[in-house]
């Protein structure tokens, strides 16, 4: 395969942790180059990983002829300008969700990025642990028979100084929901290969004081009439994450899955006993850049492409629309306004 040379825009703690180190550990795919807004810590990050290119503007980085592709990390409502921005200079863009804030943004991403011809994939990991491929394939071979309810819980702990633009809506377009929740959004739809078909949501912004959801539960019909239930909180410092798949003939049971970790367990639960499966630490993010250049390398369509992103999107601000109207709200039926 090619190497691929990559340039990430918004590099920070989170791409120090997770992409910078699966791509410069990936044999295929080469960094060369960073973006951040404070020029002083582009440097810092460009000297540790060796890098001769850094830029503090994402139209410099988009306009390094080198590349040939670009992961996009920086603050949700940036995401439209810098996909577009990639896509119009011939990069392949990786982008970090939510993809946008609004539907049209989306759409907009999705049309440049199809004009130009280069690939467009979002970059929900959880679909690469292994513990989420091990009950896909449990589902496949039908062991836990017709599912009939999944119970989820994604909490976690944001400290407001490492996370300050996600507590403004203009930035973030939400947070608990669209910003953790998505993951488990586009987890549960790629499990069951099923659509959303209606969302309740109730949101709950705590004692702190800034007007965003901190706290929310969404409850989800999928199109076949499974209902779902996620369970978020950004704000609890003794976490839980995992779900539970119900079916006629069994049911799964996750733990520890629903983060930036690589482990957890999950016990399948049948009338032939317990099954445990344990994670093979496979790095989630490295499993999905490997995947994203596949498709560069073969002209294919990316798994979670800008289509399978929107679609996640809707979900969200279906429910921040539930939660603000108070009733059920039809996927098919959203205003496109989000949090507020």
């Amino acid at each position: 395969m090619a190497s691929f040379k990559w340039g990430i825009i918004g590099f920070g703690t989170f791409c120090d942790k997770r992409m910078g180190p699966a791509i410069v550990g990936s044999p295929h795919n080469e960094l060369i180059a960073i973006m951040n807004r404070n020029i002083n810590k582009a440097k810092h990050y460009a000297e540790k990983y060796e890098l001769e290119y850094y830029y503090d503007s994402p139209e410099e980085i988009v306009n390094n002829r080198s590349l040939d592709a670009v992961y996009i990390a920086t603050p949700t409502y940036q995401h439209h300008s810098c996909v577009c921005m990639a896509a119009e200079q011939g990069l392949h863009a990786l982008c970090e969700k939510p993809m946008a804030i609004s539907l049209e943004e989306a759409q907009e991403m999705i049309a440049v990025c199809k004009k130009k011809k280069v690939k467009f994939m979002i970059a929900h990991m959880q679909r690469f642990h292994s513990c989420h491929q091990w009950v896909k394939n449990c589902i496949k071979k039908d062991r836990i028979g017709e599912i009939m309810s999944i119970k989820a819980k994604g909490e976690y702990y944001h400290s407001q100084e490492a996370t300050a633009w996600r507590y403004i809506p203009a930035f973030s377009g939400g947070y608990a929901i669209i910003d953790a929740g998505i993951h488990i959004v586009d987890l549960l739809r790629y499990l069951t290969d099923r659509e959303v078909y209606e969302v309740n949501a109730l949101i709950n912004t705590g004692p702190h004081p800034f007007p965003i959801d901190i706290i929310s539960v969404i409850s989800m019909r999928l199109d076949n009439g499974i209902l779902c239930t996620i369970n978020l909180s950004v704000v609890n410092k003794f976490p839980v994450s995992g779900f539970e798949i119900s079916g006629t003939d069994g049911r799964l049971v996750v733990e520890d899955t629903l983060g930036q970790q690589f482990s957890g367990t999950v016990n399948l639960i049948t009338s032939a006993g317990l099954e445990i499966y344990h994670s093979e630490m496979v790095n989630m993010y490295a499993a999905e850049l490997e995947h994203f250049t596949q498709c560069i390398e073969n002209d294919q369509e990316p798994t979670i492409s800008g289509e399978e992103g929107k679609k996640d999107l809707r979900v969200c601000l279906a429910a921040y629309q539930s939660a603000r109207e108070k009733r059920t709200i039809e996927i098919s039926q959203i205003t496109n306004q989000a949090y507020g």
